[in-house]
């Protein structure tokens, strides 16, 4: 069709072009004028080139995440996951041969040269490649639906069939059991574990179900494999809103900000700012990232009523004494601070008592708790 109807194949593909970026524009001016100057910048400029052009990030000062060229590659099965895990798959894959079928021709045409292009780029994120993973389903669909027309017996080979799926789930459903004891008797630390332990059973017995599910034979291997990996995703991402959104919430933190720089308060950020709050706390002003010693009481003496925004590792009794705010954030914590007292106490004075209690999120029993 497409030698065919040239004008129209190219025609419809410029059109495709136009409106995706129509759709990715209708998001990014109406973001970027909220967000204000600082954001804009970031968000059109500096954050997107420095993911591409190394020096770029380095002059702005950016975490580009920047990995080798073979990062990706490693990554794969992860990123196919569950259809990695299916035997099957990799034989339909293997036994493909030319030559190639103009619909397999398309899928590859569309996988191999972005996946190249974005191997170049030097930041990496295991989400970039997501608008190729439709390309990657044509791709596998395709070889499955030749392999049965080709080679029925592997096709119907038992051992090439989810089982290992299945078995990763049964096991997984175990461990997410098991969890809770596991946390209680200090076998097993860190946030994640911990946070998880106490909804962990309810979310095992999904997993249960769902490698039952994988373990049948027969007609319909590939649409079970489909929904169990959606019903998969679906409830590891409600395990993770019900249990561990709370540290990856910056709202708190984003609000109070917002208040300080609509009054004009300079922020300063005791490390390396990645571009956390400004969108989130639609700030106007940039966030000055600051070193321990001279540069922050230099900040502190310049701005007296400024904030400092500091991350450390653990809380002590003056972060919950002196600071404005203290929240979890992923393994770690925000700590915002008046730029006076953070300085004061980084010289060895002792700061006047505020005038508020510092606030605490969540705000159960973290005031009590010394470390995340």
């Amino acid at each position: 069709w497409a030698g065919q109807h040239r004008a129209r194949w190219y025609g419809r593909g410029a059109l495709a072009v136009l409106l995706g970026a129509a759709l990715l524009l209708a998001w990014a001016l109406p973001a970027g004028f909220a967000g204000g100057a600082a954001y804009r910048q970031a968000l059109f400029f500096t954050q997107t080139a420095g993911r591409v052009v190394d020096k770029v990030a380095q002059a702005a000062d950016l975490q580009n995440h920047a990995q080798p060229f073979w990062w990706y590659l490693p990554a794969l099965p992860l990123l196919l996951f569950p259809f990695s895990g299916w035997p099957r798959m990799w034989v339909a894959l293997a036994t493909l041969r030319r030559p190639l079928e103009p619909g397999l021709r398309f899928a590859l045409s569309w996988l191999l040269p972005v996946f190249v292009t974005f191997s170049l780029i030097g930041g990496k994120q295991l989400y970039y490649p997501l608008p190729e993973f439709g390309g990657a389903a044509l791709l596998m669909a395709a070889a499955i639906a030749l392999l049965r027309e080709r080679r029925p017996a592997l096709a119907d080979n038992g051992w090439l069939g989810t089982w290992p799926l299945a078995v990763a789930g049964i096991g997984f459903a175990l461990f997410l059991f098991l969890l809770p004891m596991l946390v209680a008797s200090h076998r097993l630390h860190g946030y994640w574990p911990e946070a998880a332990a106490p909804s962990s059973r309810y979310f095992s017995v999904v997993f249960l179900l769902l490698g039952g599910l994988l373990l049948l034979r027969g007609r319909g291997e590939l649409r079970r494999l489909a929904v169990a990996g959606l019903i998969g995703a679906l409830t590891l991402n409600t395990l993770f809103t019900v249990t561990l959104w709370p540290r990856y919430d910056l709202r708190p933190s984003a609000q109070l900000l917002h208040d300080a720089d609509r009054r004009n308060q300079s922020i300063g950020y005791l490390g390396d700012y990645a571009g956390q709050f400004h969108f989130a706390g639609r700030l106007r002003h940039p966030i000055i990232s600051l070193t321990e010693g001279k540069n922050l009481q230099d900040f502190a003496q310049a701005h007296p009523n400024g904030l400092i925004v500091a991350h450390p590792d653990r809380l002590d009794a003056e972060d919950l004494r002196y600071a404005l705010l203290v929240q979890p954030f992923r393994s770690t914590w925000v700590v915002i601070w008046p730029a006076t007292a953070l300085a004061d106490l980084r010289a060895g004075h002792t700061p006047p008592e505020p005038a508020q209690p510092t606030q605490v999120y969540p705000s159960d029993d973290w005031r009590h708790r010394m470390q995340p």
